[in-house]
């Protein structure tokens, strides 16, 4: 296996995979999640076929071993001035599966290990996949771990040392608020992050109530996102919420949904919603 490492846009990479895998997970009820912090820089020198090759098979592992909740993948990065290879890069995967026994965990890169569940059954599907991974990562330059916890979940992270530009200055934007509307902890500190680095003001509530309740008495709100996993709690605290928007025609506000469940659910949240926003958040 030969590395070809050149210039590469690794946030497009990042965001066309979790297109690619969108219908994968939303077929199971999972939200893909895509964290990208703004201080990494987007393009960097590095093989990025294979890096691409790694990151779809260890997401689709996730998917495949994530019954429920989340699956994450995020990208950090820390400036090393003055240095010829200036990027420390971490990229996570990380879900809310089945877990790994801590007994499997150091021999999960050989070759076709299959993984145990907590019922004693074999979890067919890792096979070669990860230790090729392992190889390429190191063939990369690179290092890959995992931490995992038994019905809580796994984190697949690799770390490579990178070249990339100096950051630049951010440009200043108008300070607004925005109130955000999602159960889904994981997915709601993300959103924040990203509106933060633009440099606007984030109110998070878990759902339509607590959200009525923020507008009843007074709160600030320019812009309203609100995820379409807020769909589970009370309808009739949905209707007291699209009653309350309607009272404030300059809130501009956001449906949050995935992209099999759009075509569905544009039409029952037209009353509120000025534009759709679908899983994963892609920066346009």
């Amino acid at each position: 296996m030969k590395i070809a490492s050149y210039p590469s846009n690794i946030k497009d990479m990042a965001e066309n995979i979790c297109r690619l895998m969108s219908a994968a997970a939303a077929q199971k009820g999972l939200a893909l999640l895509l964290d990208f912090d703004p201080a990494c820089p987007p393009i960097v020198t590095i093989d990025v076929n294979r890096l691409r090759q790694i990151l779809e098979n260890l997401l689709g592992n996730a998917i495949k071993f994530t019954e429920s909740g989340y699956v994450i993948l995020a990208f950090k990065a820390r400036e090393k001035p003055g240095h010829d290879v200036n990027w420390s890069l971490d990229i996570m995967v990380r879900d809310s599966g089945i877990g790994i026994p801590r007994t499997e965990q150091a021999t999960l890169f050989d070759a076709f290990t299959q993984v145990t569940n907590v019922d004693h059954k074999t979890q067919p599907g890792t096979g070669l996949g990860l230790a090729i991974s392992k190889q390429l990562v190191e063939l990369m330059g690179g290092e890959i771990a995992v931490s995992s916890q038994v019905k809580v979940g796994s984190e697949f992270t690799l770390h490579f040392q990178v070249h990339g530009p100096e950051l630049a200055l951010r440009a200043q934007m108008p300070r607004q608020h925005v109130l955000l509307i999602d159960p889904l902890t994981e997915e709601a500190e993300i959103i924040v992050r990203r509106l933060r680095a633009l440099g606007l003001f984030c109110t998070i509530v878990d759902d339509d109530q607590s959200a009525s309740q923020y507008l009843t008495h007074g709160g600030q709100v320019d812009s309203l996102i609100r995820s379409d996993l807020a769909d589970q709690a009370e309808p009739r605290h949905y209707e007291m919420l699209l009653s309350l928007i309607g009272k404030y025609p300059s809130i501009q506000v956001f449906h949050l949904t995935s992209r099999a469940r759009c075509s569905r659910r544009m039409d029952d949240h037209q009353a509120i919603s000025s534009e759709v926003m679908l899983r994963p958040l892609i920066d346009r």
